[in-house]
């Protein structure tokens, strides 16, 4: 959350171009730069009290995400379109924050294969909110993918469907007993929704990267990971509750 306020506050004059920005909190002036800058100083130290008692790597991963969002990220979207690379990496590290506090491993299975899926996920939900909305990209001055591509058929549909098809395989994976990470339940509504994903990637390739079929790119792409967040929280607690039952027991 700091580094999004720190981004708001970077971005204020690109976000007031575009129209799906417009409306956040420093372009429409309901802060100023200085309490801004104070709100996300506040939420910096917040986590570094969250995450104290699971020193240093905890800490160390969520500075590095802080750190690569504000001084990486930002600014290569005005130099190079490989800043969608650069965003989902970053944009992957935040489950080792969480696995690291809960297991005290620094790189198991369950958070490498959760951040595997979060990485590759990111490509095709930006490329819809990116070819949804490439003319408000192009008015504030980002470099995009899309400038190079505005079709989406030189490299975007591609980076799309491989990432798709990948993401259509980790979740097996995540469900396999050696891992036990979601019940095998869940994939049967994961590869309902994963195929309409799939079905809205064809309709963008066929219309040529058109705002409507970006649209539902963008919006296909939320169902698959939801499932995946349901079934791996609900089958966590369930884990939970059998192992603290089993432990009364003794």
């Amino acid at each position: 959350m700091s580094s999004q306020c720190f981004g708001q506050i970077v971005e204020a004059q690109n976000d007031a171009v575009m129209t799906r920005t417009q409306n956040r909190p420093m372009v429409l002036k309901k802060f100023t730069p200085t309490q801004g800058c104070f709100i996300g100083t506040m939420l910096s130290l917040s986590s570094i009290l969250a995450y104290h008692q699971f020193m240093p790597f905890t800490f160390l991963v969520s500075n590095a995400v802080w750190f690569s969002y504000l001084m990486i990220y930002l600014p290569m979207k005005q130099r190079s379109s490989k800043n969608t690379l650069v965003g989902a990496i970053v944009g992957a590290l935040p489950p080792y924050i969480g696995t690291f506090a809960q297991t005290g491993q620094i790189f198991d299975l369950p958070s490498l294969l959760l951040a595997s899926y979060i990485f590759s996920w990111q490509f095709p939900h930006f490329y819809g909110i990116l070819y949804e909305n490439r003319e408000d990209y192009r008015k504030a001055g980002f470099v995009m993918i899309s400038d190079e591509d505005p079709t989406g058929l030189k490299k975007a549909y591609n980076q799309m469907y491989y990432c798709n098809v990948f993401n259509s395989i980790l979740p097996f994976a995540m469900a396999h007993s050696s891992v036990g990470m979601i019940h095998p339940l869940f994939l049967f509504p994961f590869t309902f929704y994963q195929f309409k994903h799939f079905g809205a990637m064809k309709q963008f390739r066929e219309e040529k990267a058109s705002k409507n079929s970006a649209k539902q790119v963008k919006r296909t792409a939320y169902m698959p990971f939801m499932v995946l967040l349901c079934g791996f929280f609900s089958t966590t607690a369930v884990n939970r509750f059998v192992e603290r039952r089993e432990k009364d027991q003794e």
